[in-house]
């Protein structure tokens, strides 16, 4: 077994020089091709999900009717979390004199 596994690393290694080899004369010609392959397959998505959609007529009109809905600010809420922000603003501006020492190492 030890004998297979080794000839199948030196052959795995011959096989990934031969490829090597195999472009390296060609890599004028294949960049280009791989480069316009995959803007192909870009434009080839973009079409699909833009010209394409497969939308049924019930997710259109949920689409449709959501689109006129308004968020609506609540200032009550608004105003609570403006007060909890300075209210730890604060807090953590006050100065610290009497600080319980609860490690008990300064005695």
């Amino acid at each position: 077994m030890a004998s297979e596994e080794i000839n199948m690393k030196v052959e795995t290694k011959k096989l990934a020089q031969k490829t090597i080899f195999f472009f390296r004369g060609k890599d004028k010609l294949i960049a280009p091709i791989i480069f316009l392959a995959c803007i192909g397959y870009c434009i080839f998505l973009w079409y699909s999900y833009v010209y394409n959609s497969q939308w049924s007529e019930n997710q259109k009109q949920e689409y449709k009717n959501n689109q006129g809905k308004e968020i609506v600010f609540d200032e009550k809420k608004f105003n609570n979390v403006v007060a909890s922000i300075e209210n730890r603003q604060t807090e953590f501006n006050k100065k610290v004199d009497n600080v319980n020492d609860i490690f008990q190492i300064n005695k």
